[in-house]
């Protein structure tokens, strides 16, 4: 069986690139089928599901004066998620490139890739325009007010409303902990108190540390919080490498046992 060649042949067929760019091309035909999946799952995970969710607002969200001046807006967006619409024409036009090269190498910063959301890769917060207008291209107009958000099973937590300078403060961390600190947005870390100093990283440590593909903890109070997700050196998350392991190991184990029972 050819399994592990139709494992890439499926991935570089599904996965959205410019089929231009030779060097594109190229990288991707020398990708192991493994890290081809991590890719898929990464561009995946950056778009939302279009199931109905039930809404939760923050008290920082409620208290946000841009709720009230947008309220238009963001009730057509709320309206949106709460019925289960596509929500993909809000979010960053960049979820169209499934896989890209740095602009510059030499550089070797995450933050260059255009596949890669590390705010969302890290602490799987989304971040929405608030817009209504739609473009040529399907996607609404942009500004920098954005609505920061987290998705799980039948419901949407909307966190602050915040701009692009927001991607690394920890204040989006303690919302979702102290507005719903029962769902687990955010996993404590048992048996450690506190962290030495408080909050040992600034906004822009996390900014550094997150372009390394460096996770770092956030402390609230006492408490130590760790990212829901994690993040890999190559800045994808590392539920995207756990998914690709299981793929793997599935289509070895498949493999065996038909080898040793062809019927």
């Amino acid at each position: 069986m050819a399994l592990e060649e139709s494992v890439t042949e499926w991935v570089l067929a599904a996965l959205p690139h410019d089929r231009s760019d030779t060097d594109v091309v190229t990288a991707l035909s020398k990708t192991k089928p493994g890290e081809l999946l991590i890719l898929y799952h990464n561009w995946c995970a950056r778009l939302i599901s279009a199931d109905p969710r039930k809404v939760m607002r923050s008290d920082a969200f409620d208290k946000n004066s841009i709720v009230a001046l947008r309220s238009d807006v963001i009730g057509v967006i709320i309206e949106d998620i709460e019925q289960g619409k596509d929500l993909t024409k809000y979010l960053s036009r960049l979820v169209r490139t499934g896989f890209s090269l740095s602009s510059n190498p030499a550089r070797k910063k995450l933050n260059g890739l255009r596949h890669l959301d590390l705010l969302l890769n890290e602490w799987r917060i989304h971040h929405l325009h608030l817009s209504t207008t739609e473009e040529a291209d399907g996607f609404v107009e942009r500004d920098d007010p954005l609505l920061f958000a987290m998705f799980g099973l039948g419901k949407a937590y909307l966190l602050d409303i915040g701009t692009h300078s927001t991607f690394a403060d920890d204040e989006l961390v303690k919302i979702a902990v102290s507005n719903w600190p029962s769902d687990q947005l955010f996993l404590e870390i048992k048996g450690v108190i506190g962290l030495s100093g408080g909050s040992p990283h600034s906004t822009e440590d996390r900014k550094k540390l997150r372009s390394a593909g460096i996770a770092s903890f956030v402390s609230i109070g006492n408490r130590v919080f760790a990212p829901p997700n994690g993040i890999s050196t190559a800045g994808t998350s590392l539920n995207a490498t756990m998914w690709s392991i299981h793929v793997i190991r599935s289509r070895r184990h498949f493999e065996n046992e038909v080898e040793k029972n062809p019927s």
